[in-house]
């Protein structure tokens, strides 16, 4: 389902906690991350010329996990994803049970989100 559209990955261990994966899905730039705490956020980069660009996340119509919880740009992550906005959800809800969530999950709803965004 999700083979034709994603490339292979590039991974960077920011630490001995975080991970960052990054991925493209079609046109779209993912970065799935694995924080500090333990549970992973998902984010699908938009290219300035997408209609949701620098636009408010929470007016967004996209289905993800627990609904979009981030609407920013991703340089805290570095200096790789300067200047860059993107949009995430993250696995630490109420009803994530920290552990269950794999990175394959992250890498499927951040196909899902970019199919959305198409």
């Amino acid at each position: 389902m999700m083979g034709d559209m994603l490339d292979m990955n590039r991974f960077t261990k920011k630490d001995e906690k975080e991970i960052i994966i990054d991925f493209k899905v079609g046109k779209f730039d993912c970065v799935a991350v694995r924080s500090d705490m333990g549970h992973w956020c998902g984010y699908v980069i938009l290219p300035p010329s997408h209609k949701y660009y620098k636009g408010r996340y929470n007016s967004m119509e996209i289905d993800c996990h627990g609904g979009l919880t981030f609407g920013d740009s991703l340089n805290h992550y570095g200096q790789k994803y300067k200047d860059t906005f993107a949009i995430g959800w993250d696995y630490a809800h109420y009803d994530d049970i920290n552990g269950t969530t794999t990175e394959e999950m992250v890498r499927e709803e951040c196909a899902n989100v970019a199919r959305q965004l198409s």
